[in-house]
């Protein structure tokens, strides 16, 4: 089976000095000691765990407050992520935090010090018409193995000033103009749409915080790409609150929402309740998605002050997060999905769970609500209990009553 594996960093709010210690956990002026600075601790991880990615994807703001001399660094840090990971493909959207277009004097434009980066910001390995398509048009189709990944950059109406910076946006040209794009190249194998404003809204934290900030005419061009009726994966940042499912509003269920948390961002529980940092690497399975849609598993990685990160398990404490092991991509029917998987062994007492994907791979890509209502039914209405040991996302064994 081909595999592709795609590492998503999302916010690491980068900061040269304690004035920005509210806001971020990586601060260039401090020492860099051991599960106290997440990237540092990441580049152990990858290490220790050999961990590997084809692509590197970062929704944006990689640093805070448009910090210019964090920003380069980390620039840097994302290329040496990359590079850990053996990818050979990395690319960034542009967050608010990383434009100065709330402070009239530290930039004569707001994408002046991302335009200086080096190497080559947002896509290393993009070329000079590439380079200069992001920057005139606010998006940039690219192409990289079996998938289409279309740039856009939320942030593209923020030179606006006033209050526009409150929120992203998409306008009716830029999607014209990504529509005719799409129709010039090839459908990728999968397709990615990377930006940092979420194209929909979020659920209310509570009735005293609502969700703002979304992408203006996000819910459009989630619409369009619906449309296409080619299998779409979304990943955005900023609102530093992991979530994941299937997109609302759009006429096809193939627009997937991946909601990546943040890397390295300080994160108040007033906004978020026992969040933790993330760190993903999405695998997919190319020979799945080419006859069934866009389906794939994340492995996740928590960080926490003082731990450093560890697998995302299910038994953690903490809340607002993606376990890992988590998949997407599959249309659950509770019903029919339990009486089939009880249906392929009609006469064992004893069912390794291995037997069970062996039969049916679909399970592999059930959301965890969709497998816990399985294993659910599976026990009411087929006689069939799970048995787990709590560290993994699905049971070990199915035993029969």
């Amino acid at each position: 089976m081909g595999q592709i594996r795609i590492a998503v960093l999302s916010d690491l709010h980068f900061a040269s000095g304690e004035e920005g210690s509210a806001d971020a956990y990586v601060i260039l002026s401090r020492q860099t000691v051991p599960k106290q600075n997440p990237y540092r601790d990441v580049l152990d991880l990858i290490s220790r765990e050999k961990l590997v990615a084809d692509i590197v994807l970062c929704p944006g703001d990689i640093t805070y407050q448009a910090d210019q001399g964090a920003l380069k660094s980390a620039w840097v840090a994302l290329n040496d992520v990359a590079t850990k990971l053996g990818a050979r493909h990395l690319l960034a959207s542009t967050g608010n935090h990383d434009i100065s277009s709330r402070d009239g004097q530290s930039s004569p434009e707001i994408w002046e010090y991302l335009k200086q980066l080096d190497p080559k910001y947002p896509v290393p390995a993009a070329n000079k018409e590439q380079w200069l398509h992001y920057w005139a048009e606010h998006f940039l189709v690219y192409e990289a193995d079996k998938l289409r990944i279309l740039l856009l950059n939320s942030c593209n109406c923020h030179a606006r000033g006033a209050t526009e910076w409150n929120n992203g946006r998409v306008t009716d040209y830029t999607i014209s103009q990504i529509e005719a794009a799409l129709d010039s190249t090839s459908p990728g194998l999968l397709n990615i749409l990377l930006c940092h404003h979420h194209p929909s809204k979020h659920p209310d934290i509570n009735q005293f915080f609502s969700d703002y900030s979304e992408m203006k005419q996000g819910l459009k061009l989630l619409s369009v790409l619906g449309d296409r009726d080619e299998p779409w994966l979304v990943v955005h940042g900023h609102k530093h609150s992991p979530r994941l499912g299937n997109a609302e509003g759009v006429s096809s269920n193939e627009v997937t929402i991946f909601s990546a948390g943040s890397f390295s961002a300080v994160l108040p529980p007033q906004y978020f309740p026992g969040a933790s940092n993330q760190f993903y690497i999405i695998e997919i399975d190319s020979d799945y998605v080419e006859s069934n849609g866009v389906a794939g598993i994340v492995h996740s990685w928590d960080w926490r002050e003082g731990n450093g990160w560890s697998r995302a398990s299910p038994d953690s404490r903490y809340g607002s997060r993606i376990v890992s092991g988590t998949g997407f991509g599959y249309n659950c029917n509770v019903y029919r999905d339990a009486a089939s998987i009880a249906a392929a062994f009609p006469e064992k007492s004893r069912i390794k769970w291995s037997e069970v994907v062996g039969v049916h791979p679909w399970v592999r890509y059930l959301a965890p609500k969709d497998l816990s209502r399985i294993l659910g039914r599976l026990r009411t209405h087929h006689g069939l209990d799970s048995v787990g040991d709590g560290k993994g996302i699905f049971p070990e064994e199915l035993l029969r009553e």
